[in-house]
């Protein structure tokens, strides 16, 4: 079954084929929100607002003793505010901080049950999880699935966040951190819900939107069960895409519309704006497109699909164990090499790795670079690429273009011979990446790993 009669639009087709093959490399990560804890069955925040009502409904007789009677009209008045964290603030002052832990307890503490997208999202080998969800769905997702046990990590402690920044750097390391960005329910205290937390979390002290920043400006995020409405982690990827200026989107998100509804504006914006490529699928059935894709993704990623989850598709056609049609990389010219554009690698987070032949010299040429730490800045360092002959018969002439990483703008540079015969490119960059460049008039290709070279800073090479 081609993959283009379950994603009708050609650019989610497409985006669907960059997304498997990032998964399939092993370092994505994944961002997961309220819609695939609502799939096992627990509230979205319209249904946790209800409870607090319900609740503070039960015990009024003894708030309005405290608040003079001023609740009976609250939450009908409270009802024409868009303001959700308003809303759950003045809830939770007028319950208390006991009857307020005991609905959260009560909402999030029972076990969830089983859906087959928590199932394969779990089994996909992504680096790491982050999620906004309090419940601990993921957790016990892993533990029925018989998968090593995630190193759980609430964003709130400090310690415990500093070694997740330090994972990043180990892309051998088999541990996967489980991330609570605002809070667990195992510890209720640390929840993000009312308009105090998110002051405290993100107002008071900018310590975690820098953290976030840096997981989001270096690593490249996998978006599930958001509506991508969440204020401050929308704000943070504006930032970064302001910041850093990404030519082509970073991060992926699996976006459910209903059939018929306009894409393309949607797609722009978060493609512009937020650095985040959409994958746009229908969202009739219950989500079973979704499912569908999830399982495609799992046999891109060389996982099996369990035999339960192998169910007919809706239009009919599916045949269990016959693998989607995903785009492939551009193909050999007739020459039996690579064109100049390089292809694309299982995992894009350094794209020109083994692009352009792995080696910084041959034919005459030689790629090299000199880093050094800015003084006053020591997580920046300036980088100076060149591009030389060393066969003096064969001086370089004309033009070298040079292949940056996406996150440079432009990520394309084409610099002229100067009249020593060499070409150079000066950047400024926080980690080492793989950098490729072109000479001769295409005749030539050259490859430079900036973190395989032992001349360099090792702070930067582990970046």
């Amino acid at each position: 079954m081609a993959i283009a009669e379950l994603l009708v639009n050609e650019r989610d087709v497409e985006s669907f084929g960059r997304l498997a093959n990032c998964i399939r490399g092993g370092k994505a990560v994944a961002l997961v929100g309220a819609g695939f804890s609502a799939r096992v069955g627990y509230p979205g925040w319209d249904t946790l607002l209800e409870g607090m009502e319900q609740r503070l409904s039960r015990v009024r007789e003894k708030v309005d003793s405290t608040h003079r009677g001023t609740t009976q009209q609250l939450p009908q008045n409270l009802k024409r505010f868009d303001d959700i964290l308003w809303r759950g603030e003045e809830y939770r002052e007028r319950l208390g901080e006991a009857e307020y832990f005991a609905m959260l307890t009560e909402a999030f503490e029972r076990d969830p049950g089983t859906d087959p997208c928590l199932d394969a999202l779990v089994r996909l080998p992504f680096r790491h999880i982050l999620t906004t969800n309090y419940d601990k769905a993921l957790e016990i997702t892993h533990q029925r699935l018989g998968l090593a046990k995630p190193k759980c990590v609430n964003w709130a402690d400090d310690d415990d966040v500093l070694r997740l920044m330090f994972s990043f750097l180990d892309h051998e390391g088999p541990e996967r951190y489980l991330i609570y960005l605002h809070g667990c329910i195992s510890n209720p205290s640390t929840i993000i819900l009312t308009d105090r937390d998110y002051t405290q979390r993100y107002l008071r002290s900018d310590a975690a939107v820098r953290k976030l920043f840096a997981i989001f400006a270096m690593q490249r995020i996998v978006i599930f069960g958001f509506s991508l409405s969440d204020p401050d982690l929308m704000a943070i990827l504006r930032q970064v895409t302001g910041a850093l200026g990404f030519q082509s989107p970073r991060h992926f998100a699996f976006i459910g519309m209903h059939a018929g509804e306009e894409r393309e504006i949607d797609r722009r914006r978060l493609r512009t704006k937020f650095g985040i490529e959409a994958i746009f699928y229908d969202k009739a059935n219950k989500h079973e497109q979704l499912r569908l894709l999830m399982n495609e993704l799992l046999r891109h990623a060389g996982r099996d699909v369990p035999i339960e989850q192998k169910a007919s598709s809706p239009t009919g056609g599916w045949a269990d164990g016959v693998p989607l049609e995903i785009p492939a990389g551009r193909a050999p010219d007739h020459t039996g090499e690579l064109a100049v554009e390089p292809a694309p690698l299982p995992c894009p987070e350094d794209p020109h790795k083994g692009q352009f032949g792995g080696l910084a010299e041959r034919g005459g040429r030689r790629l090299t670079a000199e880093v050094r730490e800015i003084a006053g800045d020591p997580d920046w360092f300036t980088v100076t690429v060149s591009a030389r002959a060393t066969d003096p018969g064969r001086p370089l002439v004309g033009s070298v273009t040079f292949y940056l990483h996406p996150t440079f703008q432009p990520a394309v540079v084409t610099e002229a011979v100067d009249p020593t015969g060499t070409a150079k490119l000066d950047l400024i960059s926080y980690g080492a990446f793989t950098i490729g460049a072109v000479t001769d008039d295409g005749r030539t290709r050259l490859e430079l790993d900036l973190a395989t070279d032992p001349t360099l800073p090792e702070r930067f090479r582990q970046r």
